[in-house]
């Protein structure tokens, strides 16, 4: 189905960004069909297709790289390959969804949850989690026991109650368990060259003398993203019947909204990440936090019309299928970005 690569690499594609595209695992369809085979693909198997790619001189050429689902086993690889394309001459920016569950419900194994919170977010540039993944990488106290919403833009939200009696978390918490994550990079500073751990993984090449990350300069350190986007934020100062995504960065927040959709659909963050991705590398304001607020808004919107129009397609008395990527490709390059609003800091 339309998730992992499936979801990501043809949005990327189809909006003129240069994929190579590395499985960490081949599967029939995702999990939520009720048999799912695959062909597993292992750490040594990547380094050797990496150690090819790099003798071929495509690392240096690449600007971005992307992961979604990581194991234990493949994510020291992901960030392996971020090292080598900045030492080649690359850009080797990297934008993480750190995929770990939604609904409340956690579906990797604790060593993976271990690794993104103490490896791969701490490498990330930054990082596309939805509300519930962001409680589990920060413990933070306003989040404690919220599970959140559904994963993506567009997914029915669910709400639970809170140890405090609250159902859901205001903004500012959700604001300050971002800021969590960020560590040093509250500080301005640059990431370093050290060694960390990350997954899936694409690595994008896309010719571009604009940076939509921040400056990196040798020998600086970071500890933590410089941006924080949150998917299917629900909060108590936010209005029920929309869904929200919250971008958080060490000086700004702002939300941008669109309509809840009534049903659940498999690949919607994928998707969403790959859009981000792609309107960070097209964008044209050359301030960091400007350019970054236009690709959060456009993909926010893109990813909305597209499952809008798989749920039209859709019996009504039906979940919908796979996402309409192909039947609906056209949305993918819609330029309209959804409607945003600065929230207090």
């Amino acid at each position: 189905g339309h998730v992992g690569n499936g979801a990501a690499v043809f949005p990327l594609q189809r909006n003129g960004v240069e994929v190579i595209s590395l499985p960490t695992a081949v599967l029939s369809n995702h999990n939520g069909y009720p048999n799912v085979g695959s062909i597993p693909v292992n750490a040594q198997d990547l380094r050797a297709v990496l150690r090819s790619l790099g003798h071929n001189g495509f690392l240096g050429r690449c600007d971005a790289v992307l992961s979604g689902y990581l194991t234990e086993t493949s994510g020291p690889v992901v960030v392996d390959a971020v090292q080598q394309i900045r030492a080649r001459g690359g850009a080797g920016h990297y934008l993480c969804d750190p995929v770990m569950g939604d609904d409340g419900r956690c579906y990797v194994s604790d060593g993976v949850v271990q690794m993104m919170r103490e490896l791969v977010v701490p490498a990330a540039d930054i990082i596309t989690p939805n509300l519930f993944e962001l409680a589990m990488l920060t413990d933070h106290p306003g989040l404690a026991t919220c599970p959140g919403p559904t994963s993506r833009p567009g997914d029915t939200a669910t709400t639970s109650t809170r140890g405090d009696g609250n159902s859901m978390p205001t903004c500012a918490e959700v604001i300050a368990a971002a800021r969590s994550l960020m560590g040093s990079a509250l500080m301005g500073s640059a990431r370093d060259d050290a060694e960390h751990h990350a997954g899936t993984w694409h690595v994008m090449s896309h010719t571009t003398d604009q940076n939509p990350f921040r400056p990196r300069a040798s020998g600086a350190t970071v500890a933590g993203p410089r941006a924080v986007v949150v998917t299917s934020v629900r909060t108590t100062d936010l209005p029920e019947d929309q869904t929200h995504v919250m971008t958080v960065t060490p000086n700004s927040a702002w939300v941008c909204s669109t309509p809840t959709l009534s049903r659940h659909f498999s690949g919607s963050g994928d998707l969403f990440a790959a859009l981000l991705l792609a309107g960070l590398l097209h964008g044209q304001q050359k301030n960091s936090d400007a350019r970054l607020s236009e690709a959060v808004a456009r993909a926010t919107q893109q990813t909305w019309l597209v499952l809008s129009a798989t749920a039209s397609d859709a019996p009504e008395s039906e979940e919908p299928g796979e996402l309409a990527l192909v039947a609906h490709q056209d949305l993918l390059t819609v330029q309209e970005g959804a409607a945003t609003r600065r929230l207090a800091q």
